[in-house]
Order: C-alpha cells, then structure tokens, then sequence
C-alpha cells in the first residue's frame, strides 16, 4: 500500500514539508516511488520513518504540567505541590480582597439583609394602626386613599434613609 506524502507524514507525526524535505535530501530513497509520486511506507519507515514514529513520542513522561487542581492516583510529587501553591495563592488573594473589603462574609451580608425585611415588615403593618382613625374621619374615598398613599410615602422614605 502506497501513500501520499500529506498521508504518510500525517501518519508518522510530521509536517508535510518535512516529508518533501526528506525525498528531496535523499534521506528517503528506496521508500519513494517516482512514477507514482506516493511514498512506501513499510520501506520509508526503514529509511527515515523511524525516528519520527509517532507512536514513540507517546510514551514520554507526562512534563506538562495537568490543566486542574485536582490529583489523582497518576499524579506526581510536582503536581502535589504545583496544586498546593495555586491554592495558597488563591487564599491570599481572597484574604487580601477581605482586607480590602472588596469581599464580604454572605451570612453576614444575610444577616443584614434578615434585619432590613424585619424593619419593612414591621413598617408596613404599622401603617394601618397609625393611619384607620383619620381614614374613618375622611369625608370622601379619595382623602382617605391620599392619607394611605401619604403613609406608605411615609414609610418608605424613612426606610430609604435607615438604607442609606
């Protein structure tokens, strides 16, 4: 069986312009057929094939160093301690952005939050006490519905500068 140059250099693990680099030098010889312009590949790997096999450059120890953070029983002593600092890194970084006040703690921040709900509840259903005796006393719907209004204007802007 017979193979182009871009076939048999893609098969080896190699540029095809290394491939044409290779006939042209006369480092592939007897793998090369002229008349057919396709490449011997039993022969050329004899010639020059072998010292790209891409088959060979797969059992090399895995240098680059894993993408996450996580190990495994496959990982080295080097990957332990690359993790181990990515992570030390990171907490410093988080107990800077604390120390900036940049970052803030999320119970406290629903603390917070649990309080102010309690301060508009307890606005809002103090409204109707404050307000039903000058309701009654309203002579007409729309005095009274502009005393509700008013009320409620009223709590919100107290509740808007307790915010501030």
């Amino acid at each position: 069986m017979q193979l182009s140059q871009r076939q048999y250099a893609k098969e080896i693990g190699v540029s095809n312009e290394a491939v044409r680099r290779a006939i042209k030098d006369g480092k592939i010889v007897k793998g090369w057929d002229a008349a057919t312009k396709k490449i011997i590949p039993e022969i050329a790997n004899a010639e020059w094939g072998y010292i790209h096999n891409a088959a060979s450059t797969d059992n090399h120890v895995n240098d680059t160093p894993k993408k996450g953070l996580t190990l495994d029983s496959d990982s080295s002593y080097n990957d332990a301690k690359r993790v181990k600092e990515i992570l030390s890194a990171q907490l410093i970084a988080l107990e800077l952005k604390e120390k900036k006040e940049e970052l803030v703690n999320k119970a406290a921040v629903y603390q917070e939050l649990f309080k102010f709900g309690q301060q508009i509840r307890t606005a809002f259903l103090n409204i109707p006490d404050r307000t039903i005796d000058n309701i009654i006393a309203a002579e007409t719907r729309s005095e009274a519905h502009a005393i509700l209004t008013n009320a409620i204007h009223e709590v919100l802007e107290k509740l808007t500068s307790i915010a501030k």
